[in-house]
């Protein structure tokens, strides 16, 4: 299941903060979720969720939203100051991977899109997914990450179904993110001031662990 966290810097740029991906069933993945959304939401103006419902119709929704009301209960039951609600945005895809992972090419080549050290998992997926120009499983975490590219960018409409592939649409090409043998996305430390946005990848269907069965 691909849990991913992804901030936007108040310049714009993007972050990508944490992979939090996993093996996980449909009662740890939302908690997987909420735990890394709340290492993170301190340093944001705003905190939110994603979740793809391709092929779990409203089930990953639903799960998230009862998770985080849970949480909350509990934190009430335990004198705690609960959590505030977090909105969930959910989105149905008529695009596959790649042409998904196509779209935030040009951020990366712009230099608008960092990560933090240590995703060294994740970005392999990222080179290989451009290497294979394939849609099948086991990009789950790249695919997470993708996600929440779009939606800190704005892009999300882009692979709605309906929507037309235009120029910033094009096909994955072989070596976007890199080569598999050699990597060139960029790392850097978090930059000062913390994420201004930070959206949440989470999983729409657990599903071994293929976030293109998941969700965003």
């Amino acid at each position: 299941v691909g849990i991913v966290a992804v901030g936007q810097c108040l310049d714009g740029r993007a972050v990508v903060l944490e992979d939090a991906s996993g093996h996980y069933n449909a009662f740890q993945w939302p908690a997987a979720a909420i735990d890394c959304l709340e290492r993170w939401e301190h340093a944001a103006g705003s905190a939110h969720f994603g979740v793809e419902t391709n092929r779990a119709d409203a089930q990953a929704e639903a799960l998230l939203a009862t998770a985080v009301d849970l949480r909350r209960q509990t934190a009430i039951a335990e004198r705690r100051q609960p959590r505030q609600l977090v909105r969930i945005i959910a989105i149905h895809t008529s695009k596959t991977k790649t042409e998904r992972a196509g779209l935030v090419v040009p951020y990366y080549r712009a230099g608008n899109v960092q990560h933090v050290p240590g995703l060294l998992v994740l970005e392999a997926q990222l080179r290989s997914l451009s290497d294979a120009r394939k849609a099948g499983p086991g990009y789950d975490r790249a695919d997470a990450a993708v996600y929440g590219l779009l939606d800190v960018f704005g892009l999300l409409d882009k692979v709605r179904p309906g929507s037309l592939l235009g120029a910033d649409q094009a096909p994955l090409q072989v070596g976007a993110f890199g080569s598999s043998a050699q990597g060139s996305i960029a790392v850097g430390p978090e930059p000062g001031g913390g994420p201004a946005v930070l959206t949440m990848a989470a999983p729409g269907r657990v599903a071994a662990g293929a976030f293109g069965r998941s969700a965003w």
